[in-house]
């Protein structure tokens, strides 16, 4: 009975199809722009063309009108590789444009190996199937809110590529351009930023202090913390570190200070005003007069020098009286 079932023709055309087969993941390419998946989107007679990176989740849709002709395709793919290069592999169905003469010796030409999934079973393109369905919800919500379709589906591109994909937890614009799509939103980024700077402009003018720097190689006194140096240490400048920051070089070896830390070294000089002099032991000073006596030199004494110092008495009355010696030949 079985064998009769299994060759019944009527029987074989109402079987199920068999179950499916466990998911062969294609090999992730470890550099972007290695592996290209394409595929056709159709809404309202046009035909939007669909090239995802497979490395980057990167997703290009170009509006191709009503036509569908290698010719066309070709073309489009010419603009994408202008801007990224060219890939190794290209990924696709086979529709009549990826099949024909003219599109596989462009392949060819340029070096690119051509992958033909099996025809009506989308699912081994999966990765440009679920770029189809996700563009294609963004179109149908345009068209149903009366928006321009293109402007929308440019307007999902730059957030889709710069929101983190969930295979890759990463920006497809970082994975492929190594930097993120500047957007609006930065724009709201920018006036926080400008208010932080703000902030600090308006907190350094109105702080007490007075800006001060030193020079390389400028002999300076720089502040020592530990308890058997003196307070302030002497060293030199050896660099600058940072905005307020110096390598200070002393004997005791290298120290890392702020500019508070560090002050210059004033050594003071004798001055070489006339009215302020050094006394020592043998020098007198006497209106602006100075007389040194030389140890071994003569002195010679005149009749004023050897008159005897004037005696003074105070009188009864309170005044001072002034004995001055007579002289002896009075």
């Amino acid at each position: 009975i079985e064998a009769r079932a299994a060759a019944c023709a009527a029987c074989r055309a109402q079987l199920d199809a068999p179950p499916r087969h466990t998911p062969v993941p294609y090999v992730w390419p470890s550099e972007p722009w290695t592996r290209l998946h394409v595929d056709f989107l159709q809404y309202q007679g046009k035909y939007y063309f669909l090239i995802l990176d497979s490395h980057s989740k990167w997703i290009e849709v170009f509006l191709m009108g009503t036509g569908t002709s290698a010719k066309l395709v070709t073309n489009r793919l010419r603009e994408c590789f202008s801007r990224f290069g060219l890939p190794k592999c290209l990924v696709s169905d086979g529709g009549p444009p990826f099949r024909s003469e003219e599109f596989e010796l462009f392949l060819t030409r340029n070096g690119i190996k051509h992958i033909l999934i099996a025809p009506y079973h989308p699912s081994s393109n999966g990765a440009a199937e679920n770029a189809v369905k996700t563009v294609k919800k963004v179109i149908k919500k345009a068209a149903s809110e009366g928006q321009n379709i293109e402007r929308a589906i440019n307007n999902f591109l730059i957030v889709y590529r710069n929101s983190t994909h969930t295979s890759t937890q990463r920006e497809p614009a970082v994975a492929l351009l190594g930097r993120r799509l500047r957007m609006r939103l930065d724009l709201l980024r920018a006036s926080t930023v400008d208010a932080v700077e703000a902030a600090q402009t308006k907190q350094v003018e109105h702080a007490r202090g007075m800006y001060r720097e030193v020079q390389p190689g400028e002999r300076v006194l720089f502040r020592d913390y530990s308890r058997n140096n003196p307070k302030w240490m002497e060293g030199q400048v050896a660099e600058r570190t940072g905005a307020v920051t110096y390598k200070v070089k002393s004997d005791q070896g290298e120290y890392r200070k702020h500019i508070d830390q560090i002050m210059p070294l004033r050594r003071h000089t004798r001055s070489s005003n006339p009215r302020i002099t050094d006394i020592d032991s043998d020098t007198v000073n006497t209106d602006n007069d100075t007389w040194e006596s030389a140890p071994n030199s003569p002195v010679t004494s005149s009749p004023e020098a050897s008159e005897e110092p004037p005696v003074i008495h105070e009188s009864t009355s309170g005044d001072w009286v002034n004995n001055k010696p007579r002289n002896k030949n009075h």
